[in-house]
């Protein structure tokens, strides 16, 4: 028996090989990694996506995906004829010219893609120019696409969404209704001085009633390329042993899908949040800090993994949640079903 959700979304992280190089990067992406998964592979997931019957969704993206070529195009058919949608998420390195991000864009467009994800600030800026990712939201959106920028937040940053919005490609479709533009937090993969943030930005006890539960876990299916699926699309789930649920080798998604929604620690991820379980962890030991330490959710959600003294208090007094939590979930997903707290697992091990 399983719990109410079921994931919604698959992403394929086919590559992990990029033409950029950021800093912080959260795969370690850079123009040398060979390693990928096949064609073989991708449409095989997509078929078990499709077999699952809550996948509406499926996200190519990497390292960057537009270097996978005619292989993409072939991916993003078999969504289609599937009857999923899909995305794609680039830098935009690709898109030269608004004439070369047309027809760069326009056989994926014939296959099927509805939706374009482009990513930019000032750390993708060393590796790619600013009006690569105009001209590809330009070609985007005369094709009929919907196109979303997400533009790197962190102190002191140099570019930001309206530098992008003012470009002069972008001047006849900064207001168009299927292009959106925002900022997101860069976070530190490595060392934590290397991204700052502003005070009033990271999580605390102030703040801590607007940050939700998290959206991906459960929700999101991620392939990587070794083959091996993640509960979630998070930043750092390749730091998080935890978050990998098995191997295309070794199981179908629905039964990965099914085992991943024992994990009590997911739901409860799920319906409040790393921040919240931080902060509910610091009551039990004080020495826990958590304060003004994270912006980014999964920064915290890491922390959650990684920290010690969190661990130790999760795996002593998960229960004492666990009626709670799974009422809540139940409510959010599933109501036609009781809560069955001895189908969940511990949360987590020390």
């Amino acid at each position: 028996m399983t719990f109410g959700r079921q994931p919604s979304t698959l992403t394929l992280l086919s590559t992990y090989r990029c033409t950029a190089a950021c800093e912080n990067c959260c795969f370690a992406s850079h123009p040398g990694i060979e390693e990928r998964l096949s064609l073989t592979d991708m449409l095989n997931a997509i078929d078990q996506a499709a077999a699952l019957g809550s996948i509406s969704l499926v996200v190519f993206s990497g390292g960057e995906c537009f270097m996978l070529e005619e292989e993409l195009i072939i991916a993003v058919a078999r969504c289609t004829e599937r009857r999923l949608a899909s995305r794609c998420v680039s830098n935009g390195y690709w898109a030269t010219s608004i004439k070369a991000a047309h027809d760069r864009l326009d056989p994926l467009r014939r296959a099927g893609l509805r939706e374009l994800n482009l990513s930019t600030g000032d750390h993708h800026q060393k590796y790619v120019p600013v009006e690569r990712i105009a001209f590809g939201a330009a070609a985007g959106i005369a094709l009929g696409m919907h196109v979303v920028v997400v533009v790197e937040r962190e102190l002191d940053r140099n570019f930001r969404s309206q530098t992008l919005l003012s470009h002069p490609a972008l001047a006849a479709i900064r207001d168009h209704p299927n292009l959106t533009v925002f900022d997101s937090p860069w976070m530190p993969m490595e060392d934590r001085a290397s991204v700052k943030h502003g005070a009033g930005t990271l999580a605390n006890r102030s703040n801590l009633h607007r940050r939700p539960g998290c959206d991906s876990v459960l929700d999101t299916m991620v392939v990587n390329p070794r083959g091996e699926v993640g509960a979630c699309c998070g930043l750092t789930r390749e730091q998080i042993p935890e978050m990998k649920i098995g191997s295309l080798s070794d199981m179908t998604l629905a039964e990965m899908a099914g085992s991943a929604g024992h994990d009590f620690l997911k739901i409860w991820l799920s319906v409040e949040g790393p921040e919240h379980i931080l902060a509910w962890a610091a009551t039990k030991d004080p020495r826990i800090d958590w304060e003004d330490l994270y912006n980014h959710h999964c920064d915290a959600c890491r922390a959650i993994y990684q920290d010690p003294r969190v661990r130790a208090v999760l795996a002593r007094h998960w229960h004492e949640r666990r009626d709670d939590i799974l009422s809540r979930y139940r409510l959010a997903h599933d109501r036609t079903r009781p809560v069955v707290p001895e189908e969940t697992t511990a949360v987590i091990s020390i």
